[in-house]
């Protein structure tokens, strides 16, 4: 029998990576708690902690019939599963109360949803980062555009998207910069995945109609939109400033609202791999932003993608 060299799915990766200060036996029992079985458990570890793929041939006391469990499977080395990103995970109410950063820095999760996987992460940004990048982004505000998977190039939609919005280049502002690392590094993707920072500003009334974030690979334009960098699988939403009514973010097929708090981070992903090199995207991370009913709402907003970002 061949070997089957076992990767550590990127979502689990992306979980380990956060918890690195922790000891592999606690990390073991954190993954046994969250429904993975014990094989798939050790396996991630060690490998985590060996830097290198872990080979097990299927004749050894470790089969692969036992390492493919039901839950989350282990991903075969193909070349898709090497270029893509998969940020899909299940852990839910077992997800840590903190998202650590590198260096230690913890960050309070406030809300968890399951499935699909949405955070709601507490002072991500500092007011100052917040009042920056705003200050920055009002002189090049102009009505929001809409991508569609059936008409080719973005259009103002106001029936759609009634913001105004900008967006910065990768590196092109230092405070951005910043940020853009700290996120990628709390939640485990490259910043080369990424597509660059978009600034948004809703004024009274202004509002987001409920939409996905990911393109319809069966449609023409959604082809063309996925060529370059693959599909979206995650979205990241960053609160810039207080809102004084309304503006909440909401997922009508969760029955989810989460209230916009200055410096917070809302992170969803909708990805759901197969285990094969393939996979499909989750209708019920459906969401949009509500109604500004006083004040004005300013969010950032960035998208990862399964291959590194070309434009």
């Amino acid at each position: 029998m061949h070997p089957v060299i076992v990767h550590i799915p990127s979502d689990i990766l992306a979980w380990l990576n956060i918890n690195a200060h922790c000891q592999p036996g606690d990390l073991v029992n954190s993954l046994l708690k969250a429904g993975h079985s014990p094989v798939n458990s050790q396996a991630w570890v060690k490998l985590f902690f060996e830097k290198s793929n872990l080979v097990i041939n299927n004749s050894a006391t470790l089969p692969f019939e036992q390492i493919k469990t039901a839950g989350t499977q282990a991903i075969l080395k193909n070349e898709y599963e090497e270029k893509y990103l998969d940020s899909k995970s299940r852990f839910g109410a077992s997800f840590p109360n903190y998202l650590t950063s590198k260096r230690g820095k913890r960050y309070p999760i406030g809300m968890v949803c399951d499935s699909p996987r949405v955070l709601h992460v507490m002072d991500v940004l500092s007011s100052k980062e917040c009042d920056a990048i705003v200050e920055a982004a009002r002189p090049s505000l102009t009505p929001s555009t809409v991508v569609s998977n059936n008409v080719a190039n973005a259009t103002v939609s106001t029936d759609v998207r009634s913001s105004y919005g900008t967006y910065f280049p990768r590196g092109a502002n230092p405070v951005v910069k910043v940020v853009e690392e700290r996120i990628a590094d709390l939640f485990g993707f490259a910043t080369t995945h990424a597509e660059p920072i978009q600034i948004l500003n809703y004024a009274p009334n202004a509002e987001y109609k409920p939409h996905h974030d990911y393109f319809d690979e069966n449609t023409a334009e959604g082809k063309r939109l996925v060529a370059k960098s693959g599909n979206r699988v995650s979205t990241l939403i960053m609160y810039l400033n207080e809102v004084e009514l309304g503006g909440a973010t909401i997922f009508p097929e969760l029955n989810l609202q989460v209230l916009p708090r200055k410096g917070s981070l809302l992170y969803f992903d909708y990805y759901l791999p197969d285990g094969l090199g393939g996979g499909s995207y989750d209708a019920s991370s459906l969401h949009g932003g509500q109604p500004v009913l006083a004040g004005e709402k300013w969010i950032a907003t960035q998208w990862v993608r399964h291959l590194p970002y070309l434009g």
